[in-house]
């Protein structure tokens, strides 16, 4: 089973809230962090008191990011 999935680590941080003994928490993302707090908060919407979001992007585009790491460091980057 592949454990690197986004809702994986969602689930991951439900369970650690719960065990221990979190009610509410003030979810905090930071970059790609703040998608696990978008799909926390959206699947757990009654158990999230507040979710802050720092430089998280609107929408992830891997081509945009290949070409740019591509750009800068060559076939290094790939």
């Amino acid at each position: 089973k592949n454990r690197w999935t986004l809702d994986q680590w969602t689930l991951d941080l439900f369970v650690l809230c719960k065990k221990l003994n979190i009610q509410n928490p003030i979810i905090v993302g930071i970059s790609f962090g703040g998608w696990i707090g978008i799909n926390f908060a959206a699947r757990y919407t009654d158990f999230t008191k507040k979710l802050i979001l720092c430089n998280t992007e609107s929408r992830i585009d891997n081509l945009a990011q290949q070409e740019f790491y591509l750009k800068k460091g060559g076939q290094l980057a790939k």
